[in-house]
């Protein structure tokens, strides 16, 4: 069984678009930190990032995310094996008879996750929340779960699966759900960014994802279903990227 499959599932058109989302990302968080330099080097705190130390992160999970979004990791392969029922025509004496016929045909299906669409998001997310337990808040820890959870159920409904495509989600729903949620939770402004990014990121992951595989792999049927399939065009990346400049306009 392949481990890695490498595609670029975008039009030219979309790869500029995704440097250009790239550059907008940067820019927006360069923007932010250096507004508040102050008030972001005792914020970061949590996560363990010093004002630089945050801006080097930024710049390098941009470029990692463009440059691993062609890059799709096997976790399991599926082999069906069925048979097709046929009609095929003989001719006797001038006329058709219709005869019926039995065709074997075998399907292989992989899932997989894309390493810069989601693998590499996700990871950020647990990060983050590795270092609330480690840090002792635990406050700020069940408050993002809640936002999770809100999120994972908004993004469930909304998003729907499709037959030979996989499963697709409304854009900005997922985002706006991640916002508005780590507003109403959180106790401090500056929390809501940690909050929304990683409720977006996970909920998008669990509740587009991982919930319609489970309750509708059968009804999707396509020969690769990748968890943040497009890259950084996908909910996943989007939504993590989408909530934290939202916040950045609505707070700061």
């Amino acid at each position: 069984m392949r481990r890695l499959v490498v595609f670029t599932p975008l039009h030219p058109i979309m790869l500029l678009l995704m440097v250009l989302l790239m550059f907008v990302s940067v820019s927006a968080y360069t923007i932010i930190i250096l507004s508040y330099w102050s008030v972001f080097e005792e914020e970061l705190t949590p996560v363990g990032l010093k004002g630089f130390e945050a801006l080097i992160v930024a710049y390098t999970i941009s470029l990692a995310s463009i440059v691993l979004s062609p890059v799709n990791v096997v976790i399991k392969e599926f082999r069906e094996e069925y048979l097709v029922p046929s009609i095929e025509f003989v001719v006797y004496f001038g006329l058709p008879i219709p005869v019926p016929r039995l065709r074997f045909r075998r399907t292989v299906s992989l899932l997989t996750v894309n390493v810069g669409g989601a693998l590499i998001p996700i990871l950020i997310s647990l990060f983050i929340l590795a270092r609330f337990i480690q840090l002792g808040y635990i406050d700020l820890l069940l408050r993002t779960i809640i936002a999770l959870i809100v999120v994972t159920v908004v993004t469930y409904v909304s998003s729907k699966p499709i037959p030979g495509v996989g499963i697709v989600s409304p854009m900005f729903i997922p985002p706006l759900t991640a916002t508005l949620t780590s507003i109403l939770v959180a106790l401090e402004p500056l929390h809501t960014f940690p909050i929304a990014y990683i409720s977006g990121t996970l909920g998008t992951l669990l509740g587009a994802d991982i919930l319609h595989l489970i309750t509708d792999w059968s009804r999707i049927r396509a020969q690769i279903v990748s968890i943040g399939g497009a890259g950084t065009f996908d909910g996943i990346y989007l939504t993590g990227v989408i909530s934290t400049i939202l916040l950045a306009i609505l707070i700061l």
